[in-house]
């Protein structure tokens, strides 16, 4: 009985023991009993955040939200969604945090934001590994995939768009979703964080394409207004950690970038409820220290992997990026940037950064970022352009800056420069303004082309006249017919000018192109230098089905392409022109011509030649090999467009230094059948005695057609001004019997002129006369009896003849 109080008293030492390591080992988690609540939501953003198999959040957000709520005492709730249902509950305050959102000012209007960012990322398009896709061009007409209200989507959405690229937009509810419809087919390409598809594409037998666009920082958000504690709190951590190396930040960070399918490793278990029976405190000390050295070693290991796993990140980045000392010595640099340079990290490591190989081929560029280094250590960031030479020697603009880095005093103790290649970024800016430039030269041509119509339909009508006078005197005679033949070719040239404004519309006919062929020899003839010989040959009348002036276009470019090949030599640009009959098909390019006869169109020359390879590129738009300042890129591209829209082809033969041979094949056609014309050769099939109301906005043509109507026994009333021309009809409706207008005039146009009339009286016929047909539809001549629409500029015994047609009864007013 009396070893009953020792026995007692050996039990509640061990109670003691046992409650004390128990202490020890749960008093963290026992302290959150009671803590505040906190929502949060997730979504399926591995390895950012996600919920997994076991419906666990998990992710590298994840793990810091809870480093944190240990530490300040929270409840944590997470709320699972897609990233669309977590942005609404943020919106309406249903959860107190979001993870990983990129801060922008609309969604400021409803959220606040953590001051301290925790990740940057950016968006990526990414593809079938068989798909090809190299720039954003090579989207054109494609379907691509994007998350409902991710931003990444949304950006790529502005970039196209900027690019003037038509796209498919297929939205999917989570990123997963989107590689799901890539994979089946349903989507050329999807759009993800760079992160997310770095991790995941291989899953679906995705790859990485090179468009990537707007890097972003990503951090913790709440509902406007509330739990902006919540966020002081996540900034407090966040600055404290990422300024220390060993912090839990860059664990994690190396946890879920560098081993993803590890776990954190946990306090060992062996400290359980079997310590019933440890009796001696020496004991509990030993296995404590155990404990201790087991978490030393475990640290260790993780700045080990937490390096290599910085690294990893440092040398992937698709951005020149390094570390400077204070005194601007390179410490780091990246892979990138070395492997762009063609040199060794030894090369440049521990040298002053402006003796570089990116800016040694620059004198002025070494001193401007001397001077940057010496303002980011005034603690400002700088900021700049430059060039840099490749290893193939290459000249690349690269955009940069030199970041300071403070401590916690607010002293600088580093310096990061960080370049990007912006180099195709500005070819495809250059690019779009060439296009907008041409456009606008396009719009002015054809102002130019409507005033020069006019002119020369002044010039040619008083020049009939003037020949009408001149009869009987030889030399008059022959000095006017002159005039003709010159105001014919200009004619041709008005033509070729509304066609370049792209005014006119095409209008495919069948015709013979030996014409054109040589109308368009002899305009290269006047415009190329006399180092450069033309030899045409025509062995064909064959007919085609094509708009004769695009046929026209089609020579003029070949042959300026032909030019700028032998500019620099001189040589010999020969053009051909014959039939092909071909029995069997022949390789064509981008694809074979079926058997048939072909009008064949070919033009050499002996110039410089290209590579084979190069071939398919030279009908791309905006692709040239010329130097700067010659040519658009566009030339070879135009004649593409116009073969493929005729049916028909083209095959390129070149080498370097043995010249090109471009030679097009459009299918032969039928002669067509001649239609019988009214003849304007007799003065008296044009005349009659009729009353016409003619309106033109050009002084000089009312008074042309005044005369010239007049002379045919006519009565003739002239405006220059349509608003009075109107009036004059409203007063007297039944005064007239035909009338002729233009289309083009300051107060109204020559339909809305017809419209008034037609309004007032029904039976009136009305001519139109424009320079192009802008503006007048089918359905306009329809609804308002329009009797002809002729094009400018006018023989004026044509539009006689065509008003004796329309009025007809010609029978009665012959003398």
């Amino acid at each position: 009985m009396r070893h009953q109080p020792r026995q007692k008293r050996q039990k509640c030492l061990i109670i003691c023991l046992l409650l004390f390591s128990a202490f020890l080992f749960t008093g963290e988690v026992l302290g959150q009993d009671g803590g505040r609540s906190v929502r949060v939501g997730v979504f399926q953003l591995p390895p950012m955040v996600f919920m997994d198999d076991a419906g666990n959040a998990d992710g590298f957000y994840i793990d810091l939200i809870k480093e944190v709520a240990a530490r300040e005492n929270w409840q944590l709730t997470f709320v699972p969604g897609t990233w669309a249902e977590g942005l609404q509950r943020g919106r309406e305050g249903s959860i107190d945090l979001v993870t990983t959102i990129i801060p922008t000012a609309d969604r400021e209007q409803y959220l606040d934001f953590c001051q301290e960012e925790v990740m940057l990322i950016w968006g990526q398009v990414f593809a079938r590994r068989s798909s090809g896709i190299q720039n954003v061009l090579d989207l054109e007409g494609a379907t691509v995939a994007i998350m409902q209200d991710d931003l990444n989507g949304q950006n790529f959405i502005t970039t196209i768009e900027n690019f003037g690229v038509n796209c498919r937009i297929l939205v999917a509810a989570t990123h997963d979703e989107v590689f799901r419809l890539v994979e089946a087919g349903e989507a050329l390409a999807g759009v993800a964080p760079n992160l997310f598809g770095f991790a995941h594409a291989h899953q679906y037998g995705l790859t990485q394409t090179p468009i990537i666009f707007h890097p972003n920082p990503t951090t913790f958000a709440g509902p406007a207004g509330l739990n902006q504690d919540l966020l002081a709190a996540l900034d407090r951590y966040l600055k404290r950690w990422k300024a220390n190396q060993g912090s839990i930040y860059y664990l994690t960070l190396d946890h879920w970038f560098n081993h993803p399918s590890e776990r954190h490793r946990r306090m060992p278990g062996w400290l359980t409820p079997t310590l019933v029976g440890v009796v001696l405190i020496s004991l509990l000390l030993l296995l404590w220290n155990r404990i201790l050295n087991q978490r030393v070693r475990a640290r260790t290991r993780q700045l080990d992997a937490s390096e290599k796993t910085i690294r990893a990140i440092f040398d992937q980045s698709f951005l020149f990026i390094g570390l400077l000392n204070t005194k601007g010595i390179l410490t780091e640099v990246n892979r990138t940037a070395v492997e762009f340079s063609g040199v060794q990290l030894e090369d440049v490591l521990g040298k002053p950064f402006w003796e570089g190989p990116w800016w040694n081929h620059d004198p002025a560029l070494q001193e401007q970022v001397r001077q940057g280094i010496d303002q980011a250590l005034a603690g400002q960031t700088h900021i700049g352009q430059a060039t840099h030479l490749s290893k193939d020697g290459q000249t690349h603009n690269i955009e940069y800056t030199i970041k300071p880095v403070f401590n916690d005093d607010g002293q600088v103790v580093m310096l990061i420069p960080e370049g990007h290649d912006v180099t195709e970024r500005e070819r495809l800016t250059q690019n779009l303004q060439q296009a907008q430039r041409m456009e606008a030269i396009g719009t002015l041509a054809g102002g130019i082309a409507h005033d020069f119509n006019n002119i020369l339909t002044a010039i040619s009508g008083f020049n009939d006249l003037a020949l009408e006078d001149a009869a009987g005197q030889p030399v008059i005679e022959d000095s006017l017919q002159e005039v003709s033949h010159a105001t014919d070719r200009a004619k041709h040239l008005v033509q070729q000018i509304l066609t370049f404004s792209r005014r006119k519309e095409v209008e495919k006919s069948v015709f013979a192109p030996a014409l054109p062929l040589k109308e368009a020899v002899k305009l290269l003839r006047s415009s190329l230098p006399s180092t450069i010989a033309i030899q045409h040959e025509i062995h064909t009348e064959a007919y085609i089905l094509a708009d004769p002036t695009q046929l026209h276009q089609v020579i003029m470019n070949l042959g300026t392409n032909a030019f700028h090949a032998m500019e620099e030599t001189g040589g010999t640009l020969h053009i051909l022109l014959d039939e092909v009959n071909l029995t069997r098909q022949a390789p064509a390019l981008g694809t074979v011509m079926p058997v048939g006869k072909y009008v064949r169109l070919e033009v050499l020359d002996n110039g410089c030649g290209m590579d084979p390879s190069l071939i398919g590129k030279i009908f791309e738009p905006y692709y040239t090999s010329k130097d700067s300042g010659k040519g658009t890129g566009l030339g070879l591209s135009v004649v593409h467009g116009i073969v493929k829209s005729s049916h028909g082809f083209l095959q390129v033969e070149s080498e370097p230094g043995q010249g090109t041979a471009i030679r097009v094949f459009f299918p032969r056609v039928e002669e067509p059948r001649t239609q019988p014309t009214v003849s304007a050769d007799d003065p008296r099939d044009i005349q009659g005695r009729e009353r016409i109301l003619f309106v033109d906005d050009e002084v000089a043509l009312t008074g042309l057609a005044d005369r010239f109507f007049t002379s045919l026994g006519y009565r003739i009333t002239v405006f220059s001004d349509s608003a009075a021309a109107w009036k004059c009809f409203a007063e007297q409706p039944d005064s007239f019997d035909l009338l002729i207008t233009d289309q083009t005039m300051p107060a109204l146009t020559g339909v809305e002129l017809a419209r008034r009339v037609r309004g007032s009286r029904e039976d009136i016929p009305i001519v139109i006369c424009s320079g192009y047909n802008e503006g007048i539809t089918p359905a306009d001549c329809q609804e308002l009896g329009i009797c002809g629409v002729l094009p400018k500029p006018l023989l004026m015994r044509s539009l006689a003849a065509e008003v004796r047609k329309i009025l007809g009864h010609q029978d009665a007013y012959l003398s």
